[in-house]
């Protein structure tokens, strides 16, 4: 039966090993989910500023009635 126990033991270690490491890329993908979050806001915000601040383009001064 010490085998078996031995057998028991180390598959014990290793499904705490493997469920340490699973929520740790847990922990990295919601954090990776935050910065995408963040970084969509500010792309928005950047757009929709450069929507109503954005300086005449060339383009726009060469056409007429610009």
């Amino acid at each position: 039966m010490k085998i078996l126990s031995d057998d028991i033991r180390t598959l014990h270690a290793e499904s705490r090993a493997l469920l340490a490491q699973s929520q740790h890329l847990r922990s990295l993908s919601e954090q990776a989910r935050l910065e995408a979050a963040a970084l969509r806001a500010q792309s928005r915000a950047a757009r929709a500023g450069a929507r109503v601040l954005r300086e005449p383009l060339a383009s726009d001064l060469a056409r007429p009635g610009a």
